[in-house]
């Protein structure tokens, strides 16, 4: 018991930091897996840890969040009853992910089907290192400067297309995301904040799977059940917030060069766990 709980524990934590890093959740979670001998299919931790990252995704975005919404109310009036003006930017930024959102979130329909191809060690060692590619070719273009002034919608699509590329497991959401925004030319702290806001919708088609597998399920809640389940969501918070907040932090430092280096470790963590099991 004591050590299902602790399992749990660190596999909650362990989704929650990778959640919003440009290496996956699941490379991470399959080789903690592998490495402790939990077998996960709690679906209820699933929605615990998917509603922790949400809420710290919402929190870190609710100044975006609320520039939308607030232009977005100021587009139904009339251009007379405007005070003040639109704010074109947030407008062009809107639209940009109004069309990324549908291939991202169309992947997620994918993603079960592919999972059951990369379902085993070795295929997750080749696709950490095809990861660690994707997240080196900013290095060899030059660093964009492009915003919603000069993005198009076609940079909005393409990056959309970018994070769908997340449909084969263990290919990271966010760094597809991040390294197709720097193909367009666009500004690192710009497209994080793209990446960030597209992974709301995510989170929420994710949470809505979950409670649908609760109900399906008809699992059994004891009270130190739900106090495992809030605590789970709880750590899961905090890694995202710490995550989203370091990323933030090298975007306007360093970049993420640093993870490609970070996917190839993993990769060789996981072929030498291949040779060994």
């Amino acid at each position: 018991m004591l050590a299902d709980f602790l399992h749990k524990i660190g596999f909650a934590i362990i989704t929650g930091l990778a959640e919003f890093l440009p290496v996956s959740p699941y490379p991470h979670q399959m080789l903690y897996e592998v490495m402790t001998g939990y077998n996960h299919t709690d679906r209820m931790l699933d929605l615990a840890i998917h509603l922790g990252c949400l809420v710290a995704l919402l929190l870190c975005c609710a100044e975006r969040i609320r520039l939308f919404s607030r232009e977005r109310r100021l587009a139904r009036n009339t251009a007379r009853r405007r005070n003040p003006h639109l704010n074109m930017v947030a407008v062009m930024d809107a639209k940009i992910l109004r069309l990324a959102t549908l291939p991202v979130l169309i992947s997620l329909f994918f993603y079960s089907r592919a999972e059951k191809l990369v379902g085993g060690v070795f295929s997750l060692v080749v696709v950490l290192v095809i990861n660690g590619l994707i997240l080196s070719l900013p290095r060899i273009l030059p660093q964009g400067n492009k915003d919603g002034r000069n993005m198009s919608l076609l940079d909005g699509l393409l990056i959309g297309l970018s994070g769908a590329l997340a449909a084969i497991p263990g290919l990271s959401r966010m760094g597809c995301i991040l390294t197709g925004g720097s193909v367009r030319g666009a500004d690192r702290s710009y497209v994080l904040d793209m990446a960030l806001m597209l992974s709301i919708p995510v989170l929420l088609v994710l949470v809505v799977m979950d409670i649908y597998a609760v109900i399906v399920a008809k699992a059994a809640l004891t009270l130190l059940g739900v106090l495992l389940y809030v605590l789970s969501a709880a750590l899961a918070f905090g890694g995202s917030y710490l995550a989203i907040v370091l990323m933030r932090y090298l975007s306007m430092k360093i970049g993420y060069v640093l993870f490609c280096y970070y996917s190839w470790g993993m990769a060789l963590l996981a072929f030498i766990l291949y040779l060994i099991i």
